[in-house]
Order: C-alpha cells, then sequence, then structure tokens
C-alpha cells in the first residue's frame, strides 16, 4: 500500500453543505468538526469519479482502468483507493501561513476546551445570502432569501490518500493522478463562482518498514491447545456497522465477531492469493469456515472497564438512581423495578462493610449522523432527482428516469463516532491466532471494516494486547469452584436441538455444559431474552438464514454438580456459530446463602473524555493563533467603542464646527481614514497621515473646523480613528 496527500486550495468560497442549519441564522451550514471545516471524503471521492467520468467520455482515460481506481457496485472486491476527510492544512494570516499539523491532537484538544463551535467557525468562515429572482417581474421570490455559510477562499485543506500496491500500480496512479487535475470545482454553486479548487497530489510512497514488523503476541493458555489473545480496536475513522435490520435500522453499539471474522478473512484471501477458491484451503477452512478461531464481539472500552449489555437480572429502581441484582434474591415486594438498557459495568466495592455496595456504570456509544447523496446516472443533471419530478425540473424539460437507481438519492448513516476504543479476544490454536496477528502486522495493523470503508468511514486500528480487561463485571475470572453460578449472556447464544435447528431453549446450553465439563447442570432461575440472527455471505451474494437464538442480557442462575470454576465457564464460547463471537458468557460465582436477598446498588454514567485521561500536552499552535484572533477581535471592538465615545463627546464640545462642516466633509475624512489603513500597517503614524491631508484642504475655516474635530484621534489607533469618524457621520445624517 501507497499513500501521500491530497492538496486542495480554495480559489473562492466552498461550501460542503451537510443538510445542517442555525435556526434562525443559517440556512445552510458546512461540514466541520467542532469548529473546524473538513471536505467530507465521499464528498471528494464522488467529485473524482465524474472527473473520471468526463475524462472516459474525452477519451482520455479508459473505462476499466477508472473502475480498477474507484470500485464499481457489484464487484467482489472493494476499490484499492481509499480517501479520509480533507482537514485543514494551510490558512493564510495576512502575510504570513498559518500550517495546521497533527488534526486529531487538535480537534481532541477543542472538544475539550471551552471553545463553542460557532466561535471556532468565524475564523474559517463567512455568511453569505442569496435569493431566486421572479422570472415573470424580476423580483426577488417571495421566502427564497437564504443565509449560507462558506469557507474563505486561501485556505488549503487536505486529505490522506491510499491506494493498494495492484500489479498495474503506475496505470491506477497516472489515472488518479488525472482525475485530481481535472478537479476544478466542488461544493454548491459551482457555476456561480463557489467552489472553485485546484487540487495538488504528491507522489505516493510506501510506509516506513518499522510500521510493518510483527512480534509474538502475549496469549493466555485455555488448554487443549488453545489460547485467548485480548485485542484494542481503536477507531480512526467513524464505523458504520448495520443494525439487525440492516443499514435502515439503527447502528449496533459493539463490533460482531462476524466483522472482525470477514476482515481477516479478506486479508488472508489477499495475502495468500486464494481468490474464489479460498474454501478449498485447509487452513482458511479451519480459521473461518470451521470456527477454528473464534472472533470475540469488540465492546467499548472506557477508563479500563468493558461494557457490554446489562444482564436481565440487574434491574433499576423507577424513578431513583439504585437497582438491584435479582441474582442474589427475589424482588423486593416494596419497590417497582425495569429493565436495564444499553450498555453496563459493574464495579464491586473495595471495602466490605455493610453499607458498600457496587456501582453500575453505564456508557451510552457516542454515534454521528451524515448525509449523503447519489447523483442521477444523467450527469448533467448533477443532483438527485429523488421519486417525484419537481415543478421546476418539469420547466426544464428534465425527463424523468423510469429506473429509481437512475435517480439518485438522499440517504444518511448513523455511524459510531471516532476516537472511541474497544476490546475482545480471540481464541484458538496458537499457531492460527499468530497468523491472525501477523497478517495485521503486515498492513500495519490497519483494518478497514463496516459499510463505505473506502471513503469516510471505516478506518481502524488493531492493538494486539497482553492485558486481560474484566468483562461487565470487574474483577477477575474466579478459579476456586463454585456450585452456584450466575451465568449472563455477554453476546448472542445460537443453540440447536438434537435434528440441528435453531431452539433458544436452555435445556441445550445445559446439555452442552454436561458434555463438556462432566457436570450435572440445574437451572434455579432464568431471565431470557430473545433475538435473530443472520447476516450477509458476501461469496454468494445472499443473506443467511435467520435464526432464533438468546439475546445478550440473558441470565441463568445454575447448580453445578460437582461443583466448577468460572474461570472454566469463560474459558470458551458456548452453542454454535462461535467463530463468530457468538455464545461469550460471564460466569459469576454465587455463595448459597447469599441467594435470599437482592442486592442493591448505585447508578453512575460515564462521560468518555473524564473517564480516559490523557496526558496533559502543550496548546496546539492553531489555538494558541485563535486565542490571539479573539484578543485582537476583542481589542478591535474596545477600539470601535471608544471611538463612538469620543464622537458623542466631540459632538458636544465642538458643536459649531461639527454643524458648519456638514456631511460631505466628514464622510471625505472618513475615507481618506480607510484608504490611509490599507496602506499604512503602522497604526500609530494614521493620525499624522490623516492630519497631512486635512492640512491640504484650501478653505481656512473648513481646514480649521476639520482639525479641531480629529484632534482626539492623536496618538489612537487606525480603528479608533476609523470608528470615530463614521460615528461623526452618522451624526451628521441626523443618525444615532
Amino acid at each position: 500500500m501507497k499513500s501521500g496527500w491530497l492538496e486542495i486550495e480554495l480559489r473562492s468560497e466552498l461550501t460542503t453543505a451537510t443538510g445542517d442549519t442555525l435556526n434562525g441564522l443559517v440556512d445552510v451550514d458546512i461540514a466541520h468538526v467542532h469548529g473546524v471545516p473538513v471536505i467530507p471524503a465521499k464528498r471528494l471521492k464522488g467529485a473524482l469519479l465524474e472527473v473520471g467520468k468526463e475524462l472516459v467520455d474525452w477519451g482520455l482515460l479508459k473505462a476499466r482502468d477508472l473502475y480498477a481506481v474507484f470500485g464499481k457496485a457489484g464487484l467482489d472486491v472493494s476499490s484499492p483507493l481509499q480517501i479520509h476527510d480533507a482537514h485543514l492544512y494551510q490558512i493564510p494570516d495576512g502575510s504570513s501561513t498559518q500550517v495546521v499539523e497533527h488534526v486529531p491532537e487538535l480537534l481532541r484538544q477543542l472538544r475539550e476546551s471551552e471553545w463553542q463551535e460557532q466561535e471556532v467557525l468565524e475564523a474559517f468562515t463567512d455568511l453569505h445570502t442569496r435569493t431566486a429572482i421572479d422570472e415573470q417581474d424580476g423580483s426577488a421570490k417571495e421566502g427564497n432569501l437564504r443565509t449560507v455559510r462558506a469557507v474563505n477562499k486561501g485556505i488549503v485543506l487536505r486529505s490522506y490518500i491510499e491506494l493498494d500496491e495492484e500489479v498495474n500500480f503506475e496505470v491506477l496512479e497516472n489515472t488518479l493522478q488525472m482525475c485530481v487535475k481535472g478537479l476544478r470545482h466542488l461544493g454548491l454553486a459551482s457555476t456561480r463562482g463557489s467552489g472553485e479548487v485546484r487540487c495538488k497530489l504528491t507522489s505516493l510512497t510506501s510506509p516506513e518498514k518499522a510500521f510493518i514488523q510483527s512480534g509474538t503476541a502475549a496469549m493466555k493458555e485455555l488448554g487443549n491447545g488453545r489460547v485467548e489473545l485480548p485485542f484494542h480496536l481503536e477507531l480512526e475513522q467513524p464505523l458504520v456497522i448495520a443494525g439487525r435490520k440492516g443499514l435502515a435500522d439503527r447502528s449496533e453499539e459493539w463490533i460482531p465477531g462476524s466483522t472482525l471474522l470477514g476482515v481477516f478473512a479478506e486479508l488472508y484471501i489477499r495475502e495468500y492469493q486464494c481468490g474464489q477458491q479460498a474454501h478449498e484451503d485447509e487452513r482458511f477452512s479451519r480459521i473461518f469456515l470451521r470456527g477454528g478461531v473464534s472472533f470475540g464481539y469488540a465492546l467499548p472500552l472506557v477508563g479500563g472497564r468493558v461494557f457490554a449489555p446489562s444482564a436481565a437480572m440487574w434491574q433499576q429502581q423507577k424513578n431513583a438512581n439504585d437497582g438491584f441484582d435479582l441474582m442474589r434474591g427475589s424482588e423486593p415486594s416494596d419497590t417497582v423495578l425495569r429493565n436495564l438498557d444499553g450498555m453496563v459495568h459493574m464495579a464491586l466495592p473495595t471495602s466490605h462493610t455493610e453499607q458498600a455496595k457496587p456501582t453500575l456504570y453505564k456508557y451510552k456509544v457516542r454515534k454521528q449522523v451524515r448525509m449523503h447523496h447519489a447523483r442521477a446516472s444523467n450527469r448533467a443533471i448533477g443532483r438527485a432527482l429523488g421519486e417525484k419530478q419537481s415543478a421546476d425540473a418539469q420547466k426544464q424539460g428534465i425527463p424523468l428516469q423510469q429506473d429509481s437507481a437512475n435517480r439518485g438519492q438522499l440517504f444518511q448513516y448513523e455511524a459510531i463516532e471516532a476516537g472511541q476504543q474497544f476490546y475482545g479476544v480471540l481464541q484458538g490454536r496458537r499457531e492460527d491466532v499468530q497468523l491472525l496477528v501477523d497478517l495485521a502486522a503486515k498492513y500495519r495493523n490497519r483494518l478497514r471494516m463496516g459499510r463505505s470503508r473506502t471513503a469516510e468511514y471505516g478506518n481502524v486500528h488493531f492493538v494486539p494486547r497482553h492485558d486481560f480487561c474484566p468483562v461487565l463485571l470487574s474483577g477477575e475470572p474466579a478459579r476456586e469452584p463454585s456450585a452456584f453460578v450466575a451465568l449472563s449472556l455477554v453476546t448472542p447464544m445460537l443453540l440447536l436441538d438434537e435434528s440441528g435447528r435453531p431452539d433458544p431453549a436452555p435445556r441445550w446450553l445445559q446439555k452442552q455444559i454436561t458434555d463438556k465439563l462432566g457436570c450435572d447442570v440445574e437451572v434455579k432461575a432464568a431471565q431470557l431474552r430473545y433475538t435473530t440472527l443472520s447476516g450477509y455471505n458476501a461469496k454468494w451474494r445472499m443473506p443467511k438464514p435467520q435464526n432464533a437464538a438468546l439475546d445478550a442480557g440473558t441470565t441463568l442462575i445454575v447448580k453445578l454438580a460437582p461443583p466448577i470454576a468460572a474461570e472454566k465457564l469463560e474459558a470458551m464460547f458456548w452453542g454454535w456459530d462461535t467463530g463468530e463471537g457468538n455464545g461469550q458468557v460471564r460466569a459469576i460465582p454465587l455463595a448459597e446463602e447469599q441467594l435470599q436477598h437482592a442486592q442493591s446498588f448505585s447508578l453512575s454514567a460515564v462521560n468518555l473524555e473524564e473517564s480516559q485521561p490523557v496526558e496533559k500536552a502543550s496548546a496546539h499552535p492553531l489555538l494558541i493563533w485563535l486565542a490571539k484572533r479573539r484578543q485582537d477581535k476583542l481589542w478591535v471592538l474596545e477600539q470601535q467603542a471608544a471611538g463612538v465615545e469620543c464622537a458623542e463627546r466631540t459632538v458636544s464640545i465642538f458643536a459649531d464646527d461639527f454643524k458648519s462642516l456638514g456631511l460631505t466633509k466628514i464622510q471625505q475624512m472618513r475615507l481618506w481614514a480607510e484608504a490611509i489603513a490599507s496602506t499604512d500597517n503602522d497604526s500609530q503614524s494614521s493620525y499624522e497621515t490623516l492630519r497631512k491631508q486635512v492640512k491640504e484642504i484650501k478653505q481656512s475655516q473648513t481646514n480649521q473646523a476639520c482639525l479641531k474635530l480629529i484632534q482626539p484621534c492623536e496618538n489612537k489607533s487606525s480603528v479608533f480613528i476609523q470608528s470615530y469618524l463614521r460615528a461623526l457621520e452618522l451624526k451628521a445624517r441626523g443618525r444615532k
């Protein structure tokens, strides 16, 4: 893989609309991250593809080379090109240029600072007003006046570009370079002067060798030749994980094991060039098809705690911030309880006094919604037509495309926000798990997963770890045998009956535990949740069968004879389809005397920034620049206010001289002051230059009156002088 930078210089103002508005102030807002303008990667990729199509029509490119770079719907493999969002790179600042480096650190500091989005936006953007003209009478159409935000011209943004090294890499790189050179417009109103850009792609180079070295990962022995390896996933970009009902559903709050399995299977096929015959490879079949390696779900990791769906027997007291653990007893008679939803982690008290009780932390995975659109197949239209033809389209004679796919569409993705961490485990034979670690290392431990992963979404940093984090409940799994154990499902569990048909009945789990651990299992209590497991087979391009299963959070209180250590129950995934991470459990040992009364706990919400403290870093240079700009702006406001106040006093002191001059001469002095300020950088000399101009007035009485009026401006800044004369001009016009 080779990478480089796509630099985008704005030759005119740019509006990358997102569909967002600022009620009453801005009708069309731009894409930004905490006030820092960005150009979404999908916009860039779409614009480059449109240029490539034009070049194909002109005979300057071959269609097969264009689609080899950008990909095409229906292909077995994704595009070799990956484009990241374009962020600020260079900001013109008078005669100098402010260079912006380390953008992730900048965004982190902005989130944690007191800077408001609108204040940051004002430093890089302006507001423009537009309207539409009525063709009948030439006046402005009613209800069409709108305010549009645009990024200032002169700013340079840049996007990180990656291109996989294919057999014909030079052809792909040349194709991409031609598309970049041909890109001249972005955003809205490109036919009216906005969005003019000049793009440059730096040479694509290979990463440093140090980034692709791998080592032996630290693994935990599970017995029977199997090991367990924990890993972290750090989201470098937003991640689109379709809900259980597809993209139309809300995004998941975890990363399913099937997603990880598919990512590593793609790396294996690419590395060993298996192609369509991958299933004939014995090692591939063992690891990915027969469940040789269990790819555990990646769960949210915050402050050293791994959050998982709440156990069904952990319930919250209605209208209170407390709850009860029903694993240890029946529901209190005088309390109304309700189910707990979302991701939780219970921390046990450090002291064992009667007053000490556990704390149940709740965490809501941060998500974001981004709007996107696909243009109509007729490139002359340049927008999505939707299901119905608009009145304007009928007037312009634009034909309605019969096929809905050709009309384009507006759509949105809900994604897991970048910057969050997830924790999971891999279980399998040591050589198989080590193979997966080596595969990831060859790609610098950077994986692509989820939807739309070639632009804007899906970049994830895979980090093999040696430290094991407790899931759902603090503390290591108990090693002492226990007769009573609470089994809480961390992930869904698929159970099959004797005929191999899905049957989410706990008795099949009982039978499996008996067969593998050689103990009798009796279910004393159960709180069951149900779900449907499905998916998509990329090879056959067909949905997988829908199977009824026990959902995460299902809780079983079981009695084991002879007693079994909780560690043994957690050392394997139960049920079927364990290769996709199904059947992970958290085993909580219970003493028989604890099964009489429900244990209470307190609830606490977790904030990501507070739970993941980072080392104190020096202020980012752009924040220093913004702070200086804020100070300069406040100074200007102070000078303007002082100028207006001084003008009020001058009018009362030199009332006769003010009346004798009238509007024209005062307006002339203001224009002189503005001209001096635009050419003279020395504010202190502005008064002397203005005074020389006034002395050249030939009429003596007017000359003296003007000198008296500008006398308060001595040793004042040019901003003060302009504000002072502007206030005098308004007074002369009879305004306040």
